[in-house]
């Protein structure tokens, strides 16, 4: 999946792939927020979280992050699955 967000985490722009996967249409996507649309309620906090750090980061350094770091979280398609 491709995915970009604005410094907000609101959806700029995806692929197909990512409207496949989660069973959504593209205008269903871009514009809204990409951790209250596709991320499961128990991820979305941390996923937050760390995209502020990393952007905060990329504003600062032109990095990613501060520190190399690795984050996994899964993605919920329209109808709840995983």
């Amino acid at each position: 999946m491709l995915i970009v967000l604005d410094r907000d985490g609101n959806v700029v722009n995806v692929n197909r792939h990512t409207c496949l996967t989660l069973d959504r249409e593209e205008d269903a996507l871009v514009g809204h927020e990409w951790f209250e649309i596709a991320l499961p309620e128990e991820y979305r906090a941390e996923a937050r979280r760390l995209y502020a750090l990393s952007y905060q980061a990329w504003e600062e350094t032109g990095q990613i992050s501060y520190d190399p770091f690795d984050y996994e979280n899964e993605v919920e398609a329209r109808d709840g699955t995983r």
